[in-house]
């Protein structure tokens, strides 16, 4: 038995929060449902524009400090991750004061606000009796809310899906669907002049869409066949191919390996032949993909050519990344405050941090960006090398995804490569289903994979 055990009751003792009464309600199911419509803009607070599933962050963080449970996790998460937290919050105060007054000033405010939706979903998932639930409700609404209510709105302008889908599948016209379609739906609530969204919000619900995927695969309890899960995978990826965006699509395609690799060898510690089984099944996806990427149709030549990484938009990075290094050249140890090339700023985070603000932010951010991607790999080895640290009913190998999207856009994303509301819920996901496990764990006396000594955990206490 594990010494803390006696301090904590047991998970099925203790009373369900009060919001799982109504599941739908949950306030991370909630926030999951609204979180596609960040193109939708309800107000603006001190020149914060307010956009839609804001307000379910501004809600979902003051509940949780209401409910003891919900607290006490997040007091832990913030314990538990505060050396990479602190260097984040130190980076942004040193960003605040080289951008003041410029026109990207409300950048490292909106980062503030954005790690309170980090802090938010970890805490309500955490909290959840049925975390599993919470998982697979919060992740099948996103996408179903997203198909339904653009259906809706493109009904009102005289466009549909089946329109889209016809043009993209027929004869890949990527701009009608980019241009005419999602560009159109995202400017329907406006009235007359130039659009006032830019086709590029698409890359935002790309991002919404793969991490409600992940979520909604990662709550299924293992041993079953997730029938539904392969159906919504196979959705989500045609629409991710419809909106176009590489970032999102690349790692997506490439999580799918990852998960199959990490079940893979998981499972061969209890059946080594599961590993030949999904390898013989890979291969064969493997032929069947390639295949298909030969056969010359223009749905096929339209997304390969995003792909050949010869266009505009590989080229601007490259200038981008050229001329940042520049600008740090000339002002290395204080940066030079906030600087666009084209209209744009630097699509990098470290490039961004160095070039805006000097030595002292990129190195802050480089500890940042270290301790997530040393802790993601952490959680992959101990899933692998002691299967039974992981207890929680949700599929280990899905909740290893979480932190991808973040990790890799950071590389090459707008906003100068800072992590959006969506990435922010990503890695808020993956540390709180981590911390909830290590709790669980420590409830029912497993080791967890964590050699630090436990103390008695807050999140326990009955809301």
């Amino acid at each position: 038995m594990h010494p803390d055990s006696s301090d904590v009751s047991a998970p099925e003792a203790r009373p369900a929060p009060r919001a799982e009464r109504f599941p739908l309600l949950h306030p991370a199911v909630i926030l999951f449902a609204l979180l596609p419509f960040q193109w939708i803009v309800v107000g603006s607070v001190a020149g914060f524009t307010l956009k839609l599933p804001y307000l379910a962050v501004l809600a979902a963080l003051p509940a949780a400090l209401l409910v003891p449970r919900a607290r006490g996790a997040a007091l832990a998460l913030a314990a538990r991750h505060a050396h990479v937290l602190l260097p984040y919050l130190f980076y942004l105060l040193i960003l605040l004061v080289a951008l003041w007054g410029s026109k990207a000033q409300g950048m490292p405010i909106r980062q503030v606000f954005f790690i309170a939706g980090f802090v938010g979903v970890a805490a309500w998932l955490n909290a959840a009796s049925d975390i599993g639930g919470v998982a697979r409700r919060g992740g099948a609404l996103a996408i179903l809310c997203f198909l339904v209510a653009t259906e809706v709105m493109a009904r009102g302008i005289g466009l549909s899906w089946w329109t889209a889908v016809s043009r993209f599948v027929t004869a890949g016209d990527l701009n009608f669907v980019v241009y005419g379609f999602f560009r159109a739906i995202f400017n329907a609530p406006e009235t007359g002049g130039e659009p006032a969204i830019a086709a590029s919000a698409k890359n935002a619900l790309a991002v919404v869409l793969l991490v409600a995927l992940q979520m909604f695969r990662a709550g299924r309890a293992p041993g079953r066949t997730d029938w539904a899960g392969m159906l919504l995978t196979a959705l989500v990826f045609f629409v991710l191919l419809m909106l176009n965006t590489r970032s999102v699509l690349v790692v997506a395609i490439l999580g799918l390996p990852l998960v199959a690799l990490l079940s893979a060898l998981r499972a061969a510690h209890h059946n080594p032949a599961a590993l030949v089984l999904k390898a013989t099944a890979a291969v064969l996806l493997a032929t069947g993909a390639a295949m298909l990427a030969t056969s010359g149709t223009a749905l096929v030549d339209a997304v390969g050519g995003r792909f050949t990484f010869d266009d505009s938009s590989t080229g601007a990075r490259f200038e981008q990344y050229a001329w940042a290094v520049e600008r740090i050249e000339r002002n290395f140890l204080t940066g030079s405050g906030y600087a666009e090339i084209d209209g744009q700023p630097v699509h990098n985070l470290f490039l961004g941090a160095f070039m805006h603000a000097g030595l002292a932010a990129f190195l802050l951010v480089l500890v940042f960006y270290a301790g997530l991607f040393l802790a993601w790999l952490g959680f992959m080895a101990r899933i692998v090398v002691q299967p039974g640290a992981w207890v929680l009913p949700m599929r280990a190998e899905w909740v290893a995804l979480l932190p991808t999207v973040p990790l890799f856009r950071m590389w090459i994303a707008g906003d100068a490569g800072h992590p959006a509301l969506a990435e922010w819920i990503a890695l808020g996901c993956f540390c709180g289903l981590v911390l909830a496990n290590r709790r669980q764990a420590a409830q029912r006396g497993e080791p967890s994979g964590d050699a630090a000594p436990r103390r008695r955990d807050p999140i326990a206490t009955p809301a």
